[in-house]
């Protein structure tokens, strides 16, 4: 199964990362959300959020469509 890291997509789409994991902890199974391991730049390893690629859609198509102003991030 191919899985992609949530938290750069949040990051680069200009959403608030703490209120997207939120989300995917609360909608765990809707979203398949697992965690990996990987190997940070500092050689210690380190958790990530993921979900399967073909539910990366049905994430993006859950967005409300409105910018909440936390900061002027995505809720």
């Amino acid at each position: 199964m191919r899985l992609v890291a949530m938290r750069r997509i949040c990051e680069n789409l200009g959403m608030s990362w703490a209120r997207q994991s939120v989300k995917l902890e609360q909608q765990k199974e809707k979203f398949n959300r697992c965690d990996i391991e990987t190997v940070a730049e500092d050689g210690k390893p380190r958790e990530m959020v993921a979900i399967p690629t073909r539910k990366l859609a049905l994430w993006l198509a859950c967005m409300s469509g409105r910018m909440e102003r936390a900061g002027g991030a995505w809720g």
